[in-house]
């Protein structure tokens, strides 16, 4: 049971942390950043 929570945890943890990153990449690109590193 205790490997299962374990589990478990590891997958908030990861869905949270690409959560975050989300929130970055939203910002950069309503700032025009995005098109600016791409160079298009």
């Amino acid at each position: 049971m205790t490997s299962l929570l374990a589990h478990q945890q590891g997958w908030k943890d990861y869905l949270k942390d690409c959560s975050e990153l989300l929130e970055i990449v939203e910002s950069l690109e309503v700032s025009g950043r995005i098109t600016k590193l791409t160079g298009w």
